[in-house]
């Protein structure tokens, strides 16, 4: 991806340097991995329609990726922040992807057939 394609996502994601560029392309990896949208981020038509709830997911992708682990909400201008040991990123990812892209979120759940009916 470059600046201007992350510039045209109109996300409000400032500065946007190397690090912001990996962290998007990562986001949308997460989105192709864990849910039913499949989007090839280096095609500038597909980032031009995409939905708004897949812009909202990246920007809180981008928030929670830079989170110190175990933090789980913070605010500037309070200065004040709120600390969970229970929840890993992983878990955040998936309760914000859960809230913000629900419709579109695979099942967490796999099946394994058995191979043989008896031992």
């Amino acid at each position: 991806m470059t600046k201007e394609q992350i510039e045209s996502l109109k996300c409000g994601i400032e500065p946007i340097d190397d690090r912001v560029i990996l962290l998007i392309e990562s986001g949308f990896n997460w989105i192709n991995e864990n849910t039913t949208l499949k989007i090839d981020y280096n095609s500038d038509d597909e980032l031009n329609n995409l939905p708004a709830n897949v812009k909202l997911f990246l920007v809180s992708y981008c928030d929670v990726m830079a989170m110190p682990v175990g933090v789980s909400a913070e605010s500037i201008e309070g200065l004040s922040q709120s600390f969970d040991t229970s929840k890993s990123k992983a878990d955040l990812l998936m309760q914000l992807a859960s809230e913000i892209l629900g419709g579109y979120m695979k099942s967490q759940m796999s099946f394994v057939s058995a191979k043989k009916r008896w031992l």
